[in-house]
């Protein structure tokens, strides 16, 4: 399988980001949202708020996409948590706010390894935007991306918002510092020497 690529978005982008914006929205969603919710939200209307948000001096936003074999197949952003999000305002405390995936490649090894290496591209960009912790929102509902956070760490922290009639539960992850998982390679063929 080809390499993912995730980068920052630009204006190049917003075409493939509206397409996989609506088509992800549908796909997870119908049946969880109204169909009215879903069909309100056409291609054009994603275009002209991507458009908008692309071309803007955010420098506590990001917007991120994933290439995969050189075509966008998912994009991801994040921003400063808002007003309704969290308990109180903190500039140390970051929202990550879409996630979506072409759906062609969704619920294969394509479509998880593209969800995993966005992750990561959120990750680090909370961390290097100085946000201490982040919250997301899952719909109830939306099993797959409650196991996905849960797999990531991410935890149900008992926050919950509605809007437009759909529940939604906050999920939570703080950022402490990196830490290492095992033993390097160098220190195992040391110790594989030893008598």
């Amino acid at each position: 399988m080809t390499a993912v690529v995730v980068r920052p978005a630009t204006a190049d982008d917003v075409s493939a980001i509206a397409r996989i914006h609506v088509a992800g929205y549908e796909e997870a969603y119908r049946g969880l949202v109204p169909d009215a919710v879903i069909d309100s939200r056409p291609v054009s209307l994603r275009e002209r708020v991507w458009t908008q948000r692309l071309s803007e001096d955010r420098p506590r936003e990001f917007v991120f996409v994933a290439e995969l074999d050189g075509d966008v197949r998912g994009f991801v952003s994040g921003r400063q948590a808002a007003e309704g999000e969290v308990e109180a305002l903190d500039p140390a405390v970051g929202c990550w706010e879409n996630m979506y995936s072409d759906p062609e490649i969704v619920g294969d090894a394509r479509g998880f390894k593209v969800a995993l290496e966005m992750h990561r591209a959120v990750d680090a960009a909370f961390r290097e935007h100085g946000y201490r912790e982040a919250v997301a929102f899952v719909i109830e509902g939306n099993d797959r991306a409650g196991r996905f956070f849960e797999l990531l760490g991410w935890k149900r922290d008992g926050g919950r918002r509605e809007t437009e009639g759909l529940v939604q539960h906050r999920v939570r992850r703080t950022f402490g510092a990196l830490q290492s998982v095992g033993t390097p390679m160098e220190q195992q063929s040391t110790m594989e020497e030893r008598p």
